[in-house]
């Protein structure tokens, strides 16, 4: 009688690839990691006339709530994709450079800010503790005789100089590993609008950033 042949075990030994089937394997490499310099952020954006309520920001990923790359790189909710984990250096708040002065003035000084890793905080103060270490400077721009109806002044704001080492550095860094809970909480301490069109400087609301710098650890494909 002819011995039977076992296609099973013919596809193991051959690694199933001599007929054309080839066996799905976990792109990463076991127990190898590779260390970039990538910053983790997350965006909101307030009109004009709006008043700044509590938000909570990390917990809208890429392709939700119209959020692109532009706003955010969180692909989870709230959690890093694994395997990452992030080693944080130092803490950025990058407020739109088109913001009028009495907007960016109201939430330096009245919001707040935790940062919440798992259930402990690893960051509590107010938001003018924080620059932005990136964007535009403050400019203006004179008017010599009388301004037409209508006119606005020209300028730009910024919370801190536009110069990456003007952040809010950690000589006691901390991880965010993944799995772990991570939220940053903005609350309006004391309760404010944002600027209306009719003012003067005219208002846009704003749109502003925060950013966790350090070293983004990685598995290695």
């Amino acid at each position: 009688m002819p011995p039977v042949f076992d296609i099973r075990q013919f596809l193991r030994e051959n690694n199933y690839r001599q007929i054309g089937i080839r066996r799905f394997q976990n792109p990463h490499v076991p127990n190898m990691e590779e260390t970039i310099n990538q910053p983790y952020y997350d965006s909101v954006s307030f009109a004009q006339a709006a008043a700044f309520t509590k938000t909570t920001l990390f917990s809208t990923p890429i392709g939700q709530g119209g959020k692109t790359l532009a706003q955010t790189n969180m692909t989870q909710a709230n959690v890093l994709p694994n395997p990452q984990r992030l080693y944080v250096t130092s803490l950025r708040v990058f407020i739109g450079n088109d913001t009028v002065p009495v907007d960016l003035n109201n939430m330096l000084r009245n919001v707040s800010i935790t940062i919440t890793v798992g259930k402990k905080p690893m960051f509590e103060g107010f938001l003018g503790l924080l620059t932005a270490g990136c964007g535009g400077i403050v400019t203006a721009a004179s008017n010599l005789g009388t301004a037409l109806g209508g006119a606005a002044p020209v300028f730009s704001t910024s919370n801190g100089l536009p110069d990456q080492r003007n952040v809010y550095s950690l000589t006691q860094p901390f991880p965010i590993d993944n799995g772990e809970n991570l939220s940053v909480t903005l609350f309006p301490e004391t309760a404010f609008n944002f600027a209306a069109a009719g003012a003067f400087p005219a208002g846009v609301g704003t749109t502003f950033y925060v950013i966790f710098d350090g070293d983004l650890y990685r598995g290695v494909q």
